[in-house]
Formats: C-alpha cells, sequence, structure tokens
C-alpha cells in the first residue's frame, strides 16, 4: 500500500465520522435532583457537628483564657503582695510599684466574641 492510498482511507474514514448521528451525552433532570438530595442529606448530617465542634472549641478557649489570667493574678499578688485592680496592671508596671516583675502576660486574652475580660475585687476573671 503506498502513501497515498493511505490518506484515502484516513479520509474516508473522517467522513464516516461526519456522517453518523452525533450522540449527545450529559445528566438527566432526575439524575441532578437526585446528586442534589444525596448532597443535602450529608449537609443536614455535617452541619449541626460543625457548629457544635465550633462552639466547644470557644468553650476551650475561653476557659485557658480563665485559667491564664487567674494565673498571671496569682503570679503579681505573690510579688507585689495585692491584687491587681485592673487587667492592664499584668502588662504594665502600676505607678508606684516597685516589686512588680511582670509582665505576667504577653497579651491582653479576649473573648472570643471580642469583648474584653473583666477583674473581679478578689482577682476572678469576669466577662
Amino acid at each position: 500500500m503506498d502513501h497515498s492510498e493511505s490518506n484515502i482511507k484516513d479520509s474516508n474514514k473522517c467522513r464516516d465520522k461526519i456522517d453518523s448521528p452525533i450522540e449527545v451525552t450529559g445528566f438527566t433532570l432526575l439524575e441532578v435532583l437526585l446528586t442534589f438530595l444525596v448532597l443535602g442529606l450529608v449537609l443536614a448530617q455535617i452541619a449541626p457537628k460543625y457548629n457544635t465542634s465550633v462552639q466547644f472549641s470557644r468553650d476551650q478557649a475561653q476557659q485557658a483564657n480563665y485559667l491564664k489570667i487567674e494565673g498571671a493574678v496569682e503570679l503579681y499578688r505573690l510579688d507585689t503582695g495585692t491584687l491587681p485592680t485592673r487587667l492592664e496592671d499584668l502588662l504594665t508596671a502600676p505607678p508606684g510599684l516597685s516589686s512588680w516583675r511582670g509582665p505576667y502576660l504577653d497579651k491582653m486574652p479576649t473573648l472570643p466574641n471580642g469583648q474584653p475580660y473583666t477583674l473581679d475585687v478578689q482577682g476572678k476573671v469576669g466577662i
């Protein structure tokens, strides 16, 4: 078979493909709706667990901040002999206090919603 016969056969194959009916592929409406239904059921199972996990993480962060602040208050009390009157005293020395060995905190922790913590007169953390 020479080179020209090969070209003729190749062109005949292309012509056969052009003359053949076009196959349309895709998804039916039922398949698409079924897919959305399955995705909706999966999301309905995941969403409540996600919200619970987020709330649990916030609670754990808040508890860790309580312990961190109360530990810093106790160190402050051991160094100075008095309780701090405000949280800022844990970061910078109050005026007239020579026994301050801080800072007792690296930075001021905040609640997960962004609000600051407060101290009561007994040195306990409040919201």
